[in-house]
């Protein structure tokens, strides 16, 4: 993993040069410009461990070397970080047009021939380490703006559950207030919601719609509610008019319901009309 330290001075940077006078110049010159963690190397096989193991914030590299050379390096840190920003230099003697294009395309951010000025040298890699800088404070931004993004979405799934919970109660309740007018402990409801869910189990629905039936049967008497007492609980036959007026419990408790947008309650205010 390759990453960017927030004071630039304290960057790790690793240079690879088969040529030890190349790395020894290179690190003279870091050094003396304030760069206090400079690792150099000349066998190109150890690059790859090194990159691996650290968390480098740049990487000078020399394309023409024996075992590995530095196209070689390129192709496999890209293919191990497809997505990610590898801070590159080039610094090589193969100065030609289709050299530096090669380089480029592999991987590399930016390109030095070689001999090279100090100054110049210098002035690439501040750009390189504060582009890389910009980079990694972008990611972070967006792993942070991801990582808020889940918590809103939990804090509003469990709200939704909560809000869900609290609207079952009170359709329980709803119900219930509808059958103690004429049943004294209430738990009809309770055993016909449970018959009405295996019911709809039983007639091929899924669980999803069995569980919305046994919500919303509750609600079926929910109109007595608006039925008079001397009827409701009248002990003996209903005379016709009597009759009359308790059958308008359904188109009751489909005022009560009402029309909502919520599935729940349309198919309880069927329910209730039915």
């Amino acid at each position: 993993m390759i990453t960017t330290h927030n004071r630039i001075p304290d960057a790790q940077i690793l240079i690879v040069d088969d040529m030890e006078a190349n790395v020894d110049l290179l690190q003279r010159i870091l050094v003396r410009s304030g760069y206090t963690n400079v690792t150099g190397i000349t066998d190109s096989r150890e690059a790859y461990l090194l990159i691996s193991n650290n968390e480098y914030d740049l990487i000078i590299l020399d394309l023409r070397m024996p075992h590995l050379s530095g196209f070689e390096i390129m192709e496999q840190l890209v293919s191990d970080n497809p997505d990610d920003y590898l801070p590159i230099l080039v610094v090589t003697g193969d100065s030609d047009k289709e050299t530096r294009n090669r380089a480029l395309k592999a991987g590399a951010r930016d390109f030095v021939a070689k001999p090279f000025e100090r100054n110049e040298v210098i002035n690439r890699i501040e750009n390189m380490l504060e582009v890389r800088a910009l980079y990694n404070d972008r990611k972070r931004q967006a792993i942070i703006l991801e990582e808020t993004v889940q918590e809103r979405t939990q804090e509003l799934r469990f709200r939704n559950e909560q809000l869900e919970q609290a609207r079952l109660e009170v359709i329980r309740r709803l119900g219930r207030a509808g059958e103690y007018r004429d049943n004294e402990t209430g738990m009809h409801v309770i055993r016909m919601s449970k018959s009405c869910a295996n019911l709809a189990t039983a007639a091929g629905f899924d669980q999803r719609y069995s569980n919305l039936i046994l919500a919303a049967s509750p609600m079926h008497d929910v109109g007595k509610i608006g039925i008079p007492d001397r009827i409701l609980l009248k002990p003996g036959k209903l005379e016709p008019d009597e009759w009359a007026i308790m059958k308008t419990h359904t188109s009751i408790g489909a005022d009560i319901l009402g029309d909502s947008g919520s599935r729940l309650m349309r198919v309880a205010r069927s329910i209730t009309l039915s």
